[in-house]
């Protein structure tokens, strides 16, 4: 709810509140801390790896299923428009990444 109240107050203010992106963080929080559970039970690893757990997963879903641009960035021409050929050089990195995270899952 935290990750979700701040980024409702900080992008409410350019985008307006949208309850379906407020939503989505704490979800998507709940399901990155089910999984994390199983790794650690200390309190404070579990909500620093579910808060990262959970910006990844969000920021995933805008850059690359989603294409989304911040409203901030909106009026604004890409500086190197090469970069988004260059893309999916990051999408293979995170998806190894998420493959490791997969295997100590159902290893441990």
């Amino acid at each position: 709810m935290l990750i979700a109240t701040g980024g409702g107050i900080k992008d409410s203010q350019r985008e307006g509140f949208k309850f379906k992106k407020f939503i989505r963080s704490p979800i998507t929080g709940a399901f990155a801390g089910f999984l994390l559970i199983r790794f650690s039970a200390v309190p404070i690893f579990l909500l620093l790896s579910t808060g990262g757990l959970e910006r990844v997963i969000i920021e995933f879903y805008k850059t690359y299923y989603t294409k989304y641009t911040r409203g901030i960035f909106e009026e604004q021409k890409p500086k190197y428009k090469n970069w988004f050929k260059k893309r999916w050089i990051f999408f293979f990195t995170y998806l190894i990444s998420v493959i490791i995270f997969i295997i100590l899952f159902f290893i441990k």
